[in-house]
């Protein structure tokens, strides 16, 4: 499924070569403030941020990815057309 590879193509790692080749993940905070904007985002918004991030964009990472994805899977269920937002948004070529 597509969501399943779009979370394994986010993983991004960069070597900070200043700390001898140790591997950080650079990821976006979760926190209250992110929540509260994340929550009050309709299903459209967060999947055209969703779909027209640039890959290893820091919002899907971590925890805040975890949230995102998380709400975007709540207003999905509560009956939102999926289809319908998705058509509308469209992709980037």
């Amino acid at each position: 499924m597509f969501w399943g590879w779009k979370k394994k193509c986010l993983k991004i790692i960069l070597t900070n070569t200043a700390t001898k080749g140790v591997s950080k993940r650079i990821v976006m905070e979760l926190t209250e403030k992110l929540k509260a904007e994340i929550d009050q985002r309709s299903y459209v918004s967060l999947l055209e941020q969703w779909r027209m991030a640039p890959l290893g964009d820091q919002m899907f990472q971590g925890e805040s990815g975890k949230y995102f994805a998380q709400r975007m899977k709540e207003l999905r269920g509560s009956g939102v057309d999926h289809v319908s937002a998705s058509k509308s948004i469209g992709w980037r070529n």
